[in-house]
């Protein structure tokens, strides 16, 4: 009776179980909280060509205003974004277009928050101008020190996290091996 009753359950379960989408959990999705989240939700990023783009500043440098903001690297807590520094990433960079990082609702799409510690925001013309560039300039004389910086990084395909439901069945199936009926011959 309990066998019965058991592989009632278990292939009610079987078919019950459907499939389910798992994401790597991020920040609450507000700026001001993320500064040390190592991931960037993809509201805040574009992809374009097979890049993905972040409009990072509306400076150029790593420390500016006297030291009162800091740009933070691309790479800053672990994050997989990088300076375009391959012919393919600098070409894609200057076909940016403000368009690009228009939302529907008018509103631009930048990560200044993400990046920066006090200043917060892009300049719209820079980009119309392409006054842009992804590397840092060495000091605030430099003349592209007013420059907005962008980030990138190439399109990574999504990671396999297993679905719950598969996982079930190769337990039920590691279960009947272990205690399974074992015959001697």
């Amino acid at each position: 009776m309990i066998k019965s009753t058991l592989k009632l359950l278990m292939s009610f379960l079987l078919l019950i179980s459907s499939a389910s989408f798992a994401s790597p959990i991020l920040c609450d999705d507000t700026p001001e909280n993320c500064l040390n989240s190592n991931t960037i939700p993809s509201e805040f990023y574009i992809t374009k060509d097979g890049f993905d783009w972040v409009w990072a500043s509306f400076v150029n440098i790593q420390f500016a205003y006297g030291g009162l903001n800091e740009l933070k690297s691309p790479t800053f807590n672990g994050r997989n974004w990088q300076f375009a520094e391959t012919n393919a990433e600098l070409n894609a960079l200057f076909l940016l277009t403000l368009a690009d990082f228009t939302r529907t609702d008018g509103s631009i799409i930048e990560a200044s928050t993400f990046w920066n510690t006090q200043i917060h925001g892009v300049d719209i013309e820079n980009l119309n101008n392409k006054d842009i560039a992804s590397v840092w300039v060495a000091n605030d004389n430099d003349a592209k020190f007013y420059y907005d910086t962008f980030y990138v990084r190439t399109q990574a395909a999504p990671a396999s996290i297993p679905e719950p439901s598969t996982l079930g069945i190769l337990c039920a199936g590691l279960l009947g091996f272990t205690f399974g009926k074992r015959t001697i011959k």
